[in-house]
């Protein structure tokens, strides 16, 4: 995610994750913007969901 902010401003991104809820392993898909915050810095944004 982090080669991809760097060269993008929005990006989305598949990959496997542990589960908190379950523990178990499932993809999960993120969509992240690069924005600048109110201090002017930049940030990345994202929001992922387990399929």
């Amino acid at each position: 995610m982090i080669s991809k902010a760097i060269t993008n401003r929005t990006f989305r991104v598949d990959y496997i994750s542990t589960r908190p809820e379950t523990g178990g392993i499932y993809y999960k898909s993120v969509y992240a913007e690069k924005v600048t915050g109110s201090d002017e810095k930049l940030y990345v944004v994202g929001s992922g969901i387990y399929q």
